[in-house]
């Protein structure tokens, strides 16, 4: 085995361990740390063939799912869950669920203002990169405020 795949297997084994602890209000922002620390984007980016790509995006599913489920016991700490969606989409910076999360802590802090500028910037990204609108979720942060 080489380096490479040394590398790989940890990185695997360490996420889908992170993913399977069981999470609460007092282990939440240790394991959301670990969870930034280890999952820097695209797995093998520059690799193309299926099976590769069905990986990297079981690997992108399984970050994003365990970041939401672990942030979700944050919420009670916006200006926290607020740091951790920015370092986030710094790593997957077209995900409208981390958008709404931000979107709905800037909201939980009562910042309208950044709240309406983060949907600006998801809307564009999306559309830019998906040919696409964001969902009707994200914009009903703000308009049910």
């Amino acid at each position: 085995m080489n380096l490479v795949e040394s590398w790989l297997r940890l990185f695997v084994g360490n996420l889908e361990r992170l993913s399977k602890i069981s999470v609460n209000k007092n282990n939440a922002l240790n394991l959301v740390t670990r969870l930034l620390k280890l999952y820097k984007g695209d797995y093998l980016p520059d690799e193309d063939n299926l099976e590769v790509v069905s990986r990297r995006e079981h690997y992108r599913n399984l970050f994003l799912s365990t970041f939401l489920n672990y942030t979700e016991y944050l919420k009670e700490s916006p200006e926290i869950v607020e740091g951790f969606c920015q370092d986030a989409l710094r790593v997957e910076p077209l995900s409208e669920p981390i958008f709404r999360r931000l979107i709905a802590a800037y909201m939980s802090q009562g910042n309208r203002d950044m709240a309406e500028i983060t949907l600006d910037r998801c809307r564009t990204l999306i559309n830019r990169y998906y040919d696409s609108e964001v969902s009707s979720t994200t914009t009903a942060l703000l308009e049910n405020n």
